[in-house]
């Protein structure tokens, strides 16, 4: 019997160790893949060159809300990953945002309030719209602020957000609304809400379908960039970051001159 158990674990350590190096290998040429077809790189956005996961949650608050949050309201694979939460929260208090939109309510509605509570804390302003297409959903993510003791100030359904988008320039948006059918019907919606200095990261970039929309539709516009060698999740999720919207502009008067 000590000898089965022993072998049952055994076989339990080297399915784990293949399981691991799977995703590396994935990672690296997802990595790879992604700098083929963007033909850019961390390196290129200034105010990601010193980040560093050590630094972001010293104290843990982070990731025990995360915990918490994938043990009471939703599962793992349905929220945003850990890592994102983490590239988030860097670019958060690096770059220090007065307006973020958050589409896709959930942990990140979580997240973007503690920066705002954050702000507010030290003096200053940030308007925080977090969104979604469920209202049961925005009611979860509502009661989860609220045991948090967080703002649940503009929470609202897509189409109300439209309605608002006149006054909303927002300096931060994270799109990661709905299903991928969802993500897709909105994404130009999404793109029409960003100005010249919006960072836009866009989640679940490993899906062909939103992966595909995003190169169609923001290569021409905007710089994008890829996150994969950061937000790289254990289920192979990744993310991509698109900023400068006038770049598309100037290459097109570029285009024009010559």
């Amino acid at each position: 019997m000590i000898s089965l158990l022993k072998s049952s674990k055994l076989g339990m350590g080297v399915r784990k160790v293949k399981k691991i190096a799977g995703n590396r290998l994935n990672k690296a040429r997802t990595i790879k893949r992604n700098r083929r077809d963007l033909g850019t790189s961390l390196s290129q956005i200034p105010f990601l060159t010193d980040y560093n996961t050590s630094k972001i949650d010293p104290n843990g608050i982070i990731r025990s809300a995360y915990e918490e949050y994938t043990n009471s309201i939703s599962s793992p694979v349905a929220t945003i990953s850990l890592e994102l939460a983490y590239v988030l929260w860097f670019i958060l208090t690096k770059q220090r945002p007065r307006q973020l939109i958050d589409l896709g309510s959930g942990f990140s509605s979580y997240l973007f309030r503690l920066y705002q509570r954050d702000c507010e804390s030290a003096g200053g302003t940030c308007q925080v719209f977090s969104c979604d297409d469920d209202s049961l959903w925005l009611q979860r993510t509502s009661d989860f602020l609220t045991s948090k003791r967080l703002s649940v100030s503009g929470l609202l359904l897509w189409d109300k957000l439209l309605e608002e988008q006149r006054r909303v320039s927002p300096n931060l948006v994270l799109h990661d609304l709905g299903s991928s059918w969802v993500r897709l019907r909105t994404l130009p919606r999404v793109l029409e809400l960003c100005n010249p200095n919006t960072i836009l990261v866009v989640d679940d970039i490993h899906k062909p379908s939103i992966r595909q929309a995003v190169l169609d539709s923001v290569q021409s516009r905007a710089r994008c960039y890829d996150l994969a060698k950061l937000t790289y999740d254990r289920f192979g999720r990744y993310a991509w970051l698109i900023n400068d919207f006038s770049a598309g502009a100037r290459n097109a008067q570029g285009v024009k001159n010559s």
